[in-house]
């Protein structure tokens, strides 16, 4: 019978040969293979959060899936980006993240080129709001409220969901209560003194960055 150490290994082997193919194959055709694989990864987010019971320690596996999502970005005409290391970004000409748009005559408009592939980020997005709130890896929170701001800086994912950043802004929100229980219900916490205050120094930061976007954020301050 396979340990547990093994498991785990071939789990995390599993979710990076999945990652590769998608940073191999984002610029190549058929654009319908990163949908696919893009589904995967945000499906298998989603079963980890609806299930914990069933992924205990799958932590590592969560944390490369993010920190791919979280790389992702848009070009001013939509396409589908991923950052490299090196600080570049490299687009694909086959896949973008916005639909194309409707003229009077209900065709789609000159915009977006009609033989790119139309990938939505909702999935990806509502992965990042819910591990806000669902998330008690350490690392993987801490690698999420580090991206965060980061990724609030293209533009362009700010025009497409900028609308939504309440929907960030509540989990952060209740991240900092002293209710919340954290950080105490987190596990892989740096050290055993990791307290409120060290915690805190994670979270206030992107609350901040948050405030930079404040004329998306009017439902909260007329609900």
């Amino acid at each position: 019978m396979p340990s547990k150490q093994n498991f785990e290994f071939f789990q995390l082997s599993a979710a990076f040969v999945v990652l590769q193919a998608f940073r191999t194959r984002l610029c190549q055709q058929p654009a319908s293979f990163i949908v696919r694989v893009y589904n995967i990864l945000a499906n298998h987010l989603e079963d980890n959060y609806r299930h914990p019971e069933c992924f205990p320690d799958f932590g590592n596996v969560r944390l490369e899936i993010f920190r791919l999502l979280l790389a992702l970005r848009s070009s001013e005409t939509f396409h589908l980006g991923l950052l490299e290391n090196d600080g570049t970004v490299r687009f694909s000409p086959n896949v973008v993240c916005r639909e194309p748009r409707l003229s009077s005559d209900d065709s789609p408009t000159s915009t977006i080129p009609s033989a790119v592939t139309y990938l939505s980020l909702t999935k990806a997005c509502m992965c990042v709001v819910k591990s806000l709130s669902e998330e008690r890896d350490w690392e993987v929170l801490k690698l999420i409220l580090a991206q965060v701001p980061t990724v609030l800086q293209n533009k362009a994912i700010i025009t497409r969901y900028g609308k939504a950043l309440h929907m960030f802004v509540v989990p952060l929100i209740k991240l900092t209560n002293k209710e919340s229980g954290y950080p105490d219900i987190l596990v892989n916490t740096p050290h055993k003194g990791f307290g409120r205050v060290d915690f805190h120094n994670h979270v206030f930061p992107v609350l901040a960055a948050m405030a930079s976007y404040n004329e998306h954020l009017v439902r909260i301050t007329s609900a």
